[in-house]
């Protein structure tokens, strides 16, 4: 096995791995709620959103958008 290999190997994982976890966040934003916890993050957020690098707001955009829209 070589070096070039396991990094091939490893991006693949990586890759797979994102598709998970977008696949289950979209499930479970489909599943009905009776608790508060979907909106705990807007108490959170204390910085205000110009404040926050528009590369950042985008890395986190499945997180943030909810709360200040779309990055610019």
């Amino acid at each position: 096995m070589t070096a070039d290999l396991v990094l091939q190997n490893l991006r693949q994982n990586v890759e797979h791995a994102k598709r998970i976890v977008a696949t289950t966040v979209e499930g479970l934003a489909a599943r009905p709620r009776d608790c508060d916890c979907g909106d705990a993050l807007a108490a959170a957020l204390i910085t205000q959103p110009a404040d926050v690098p528009v590369a950042t707001r985008r890395r986190l955009g499945v997180l943030l958008e909810r709360y200040w829209g779309p990055a610019s």
